[in-house]
């Protein structure tokens, strides 16, 4: 076999190479972003119901403090009415729990929520009945 004829082989055997490598990295960078397009769009769920758990949060306190400071009918009615969407956004949220932990970090919140409910319920109860020294006490 003549001396250019080993030479070109070396060559190609090198480009052969340097190709099989190439294409394992581009196999496996595009298995890391499928995984993290998978990653990305299992969270994205949660943040959503979470977005939304904050927000009815967020406008029980205002009804409640509405209807705490005004004693406005219509406030404490929403207030009640938003008391359901609150425990199914935290069902949600454990039921959507990707490892263990999460499942028990979001068990945790659906206890403080059902506490901070009971509370807030407790507190339109003794104002309804106009019990005004009593519902501070739980506030």
């Amino acid at each position: 076999m003549p001396l250019w004829t080993r030479i070109l082989a070396g060559y190609l055997l090198l480009i052969v190479l340097i190709g099989g490598i190439s294409g394992y990295g581009y196999y496996n960078l595009m298995q890391l972003e499928e995984q993290s397009q998978q990653m990305v769009q299992d969270n994205m769920e949660q943040m959503h119901v979470a977005n939304e758990l904050k927000e009815t949060i967020n406008g029980q306190l205002t009804h409640l403090r509405g209807y705490v400071l005004f004693r406005d009918e219509a406030m404490r009615d929403d207030y009640r009415s938003s008391l359901s969407n609150l425990r199914i956004l935290t069902r949600d949220l454990q039921e959507n729990a990707v490892d263990a932990q999460e499942f028990q970090v979001f068990e945790t919140l659906e206890h403080l929520t059902n506490a901070y409910v009971n509370e807030s319920t407790t507190v339109t109860v003794l104002l309804d009945a106009n019990q005004e020294d009593r519902a501070l006490e739980h506030m």
